[in-house]
């Protein structure tokens, strides 16, 4: 990757040129780098993990009966313990919770961790 020390064709360039270099900026710092085209097998693996993670999504935001106000506090106060969102906290042990790495399947019937 390369830094752009001055305006590169433009004031402030941004977007792709050519289909081989992609201008763009980073917290306040312009940068260009070749275009990368990400690669998206769709495995059973990958769709399950997915699955996984679109769930646990869906329950923290709409099952306000399976994930109280006062457990988000809850999860809240232990991610701050670890520097990250209640959140986050919560997803990453309902991934541990609901998705097999082993078998890379999708636990049934899904499980909803207790905030720690």
């Amino acid at each position: 990757m390369a830094k752009v020390f001055a305006p590169f064709l433009s004031i402030g360039a941004r977007g792709t040129v050519a289909k081989t270099l992609t201008a763009s900026q980073w917290m306040g710092r312009d940068y260009m780098k070749q275009r990368f085209i990400p690669n998206n097998p769709q495995t059973d693996r990958q769709t399950a993990r997915r699955q996984t993670m679109s769930d646990g999504v869906s329950k923290w935001r709409f099952a306000s009966d399976l994930i109280t106000p006062a457990d988000k506090t809850l999860w809240a106060s232990y991610g701050a313990k670890h520097n990250v969102s209640g959140f986050n906290r919560f997803m990453k042990f309902y991934l541990e919770q609901n998705y097999d790495k082993v078998t890379g399947t999708v636990v049934s019937p899904q499980v909803i961790p207790e905030p720690k």
